[in-house]
């Protein structure tokens, strides 16, 4: 009778804790920390898992199966000190999964702060290109023009794109244009890029 494929048909499967015996593979080990993990009382009822475990040591003492009522001999008694050991790694790991999701919903608030940021500073540097641009449409005299600008930050003090406005944008402009000028009746090719 020491067969350890039969030594599960002892244990009764109606039992508080049963389950934590009936899942343990090959040579059976009772360890109390595994036993308090399995079960997962709230902290108020865990004081009823060291007597619960004591009365099964004993009747398992009492096991038909040889292999049982060894395990049992040779298992640790469950303490006080187990119940707290379990307690203070669940917090611990509670802790834990609280500081990551904070950080979570903290990533997720600055990613969205940062996205707006750059939407906004989009929108306003689209804006001084398109004034620059129809202001300097308005400067050349052109029969057909293409421009492109491209946006480049400039800290020189002064206007740098040399008119008389006398304002001092945070933004130099690159712009260039290449149109057809009718002049004498000749074509040209303008290029004109201001500073």
């Amino acid at each position: 009778m020491s067969s350890l494929g039969t030594w599960r048909d002892g244990i009764n499967d109606r039992r508080k804790g049963a389950g934590y015996f009936l899942t343990l593979n090959g040579d059976p080990s009772f360890k109390p920390a595994d036993y308090i993990k399995y079960r997962a009382v709230q902290r108020d009822q865990s004081l009823a898992l060291i007597e619960e475990w004591s009365r099964w040591m004993i009747d398992l003492q009492k096991s038909p199966y040889e292999v049982m009522r060894r395990t049992a001999v040779a298992a640790p008694a469950l303490t006080q000190n187990n119940l707290d050991e379990y307690y203070q790694d669940r917090v611990s790991v509670d802790r834990e999964q609280d500081a990551l999701e904070s950080s979570r919903r903290q990533l997720r608030a600055a990613d969205g702060q940062l996205t707006s940021r750059i939407q906004k500073r989009q929108g306003k540097s689209n804006r001084y290109v398109n004034e620059f641009i129809e202001g300097e449409r308005d400067n050349v005299d052109t029969v057909a023009c293409d421009g492109e600008a491209d946006l480049v930050d400039d800290e020189r003090e002064g206007d740098p794109m040399g008119n008389e406005r006398g304002e001092d944008p945070a933004y130099t402009l690159r712009v260039e244009y290449k149109a057809d000028v009718v002049d004498d009746e000749r074509e040209q090719d303008l290029e004109y890029t201001p500073r």
